[in-house]
């Protein structure tokens, strides 16, 4: 039957003098039976510590304790442990992947080893401000703000992104504003300095031909009897051959010609 043992046979380890199983805990190192503890006479296993006031089998030995279990790889033991700190990709004190560059977790560290406060680029500010105000200004800017946000501990790259964004696409505006705009103003302005060579003309003929009328002969040169012409530069060419002098007007890039051959009316030319 289970629980007993015939006479003069031998016990195996582990069970007790009546005959029931001891309960045994895991065979490793700095482990033992735990029925066995607190018995007079349990023998002890080797490298295993005596629990304080266990009574030990008289005459055996015991070794000093040991560690239950082996320390693991790369963690010291004894009085270094108490000033080891973690080290490597994961340590806390280093730069993570969240607040710089660096493969840990922790926030940028300074040269002194302590932490860097993050702080916005003054020029990605002033590009996006720029940027509404003068475009050119505020592309310069945005592109140096853009290139110093790369640098640990320094934000504000959003803030340089959107002036860049905003300064190139007020730069296009701006081309096609001047493609219409610039066109117009040179097409009115030329409009303007015909109509003033136009008048100038009109009223220095007249002068002519009533000068002409009431003294029988036309003047040889303008006098101070001609009409003011302001801005605009009029000369009187007399013909070589004795007979009606040309009028011709010029404004800026704009002149032009009376002659007795068109019946004075003004028309683009000179006088040669």
């Amino acid at each position: 039957m289970v629980g007993s043992t015939p006479p003069g046979a031998q016990r195996p380890s582990g069970w007790q003098a009546d005959g029931t199983p001891a309960a045994w805990l895991p065979d490793g190192p700095g482990f033992a039976q735990s029925t066995a503890l607190g018995q007079p006479g349990a023998p002890t296993q080797p490298g295993m510590p005596t629990q304080p006031g266990a009574p030990t089998q008289p005459g055996v030995p015991t070794q000093p304790g040991q560690p239950p279990f082996p320390p693991a790889a790369g963690f010291p033991v004894g009085p270094a442990a108490a000033s080891w700190s973690p080290s490597g990709p994961s340590a806390m004190a280093g730069p993570g992947r969240f607040g710089g560059a660096g493969t840990g977790y922790g926030r940028p560290v300074g040269p002194a080893g302590g932490f860097v406060t993050p702080r916005t680029e003054p020029t990605a500010v002033a590009g996006f401000i720029c940027s509404f105000l003068m475009w050119p200004v505020g592309l310069v800017l945005s592109i140096v703000g853009l290139a110093r946000t790369g640098r640990p501990g320094s934000r504000g790259r959003g803030l340089a992104v959107a002036g860049l964004l905003i300064s190139l696409m007020a730069a296009v505006l701006s081309v096609l504003a001047a493609s219409i705009v610039v066109p117009v103003y040179l097409n009115q302005r030329q409009i303007a300095q015909e109509t003033q060579v136009t008048s100038a003309l009109g009223s220095t003929r007249d002068w002519l031909l009533t000068t002409q009328a009431r003294n029988g002969a036309f003047p040889m040169a303008l006098d101070s009897t001609a009409p003011a012409t302001g801005d605009v530069s009029v000369r009187l060419v007399v013909d070589a051959a004795g007979g009606a002098p040309c009028l011709d007007a010029t404004l800026g890039s704009t002149t032009m010609v009376a002659s007795p051959q068109n019946g004075y009316q003004p028309v683009p030319g000179s006088c040669g």
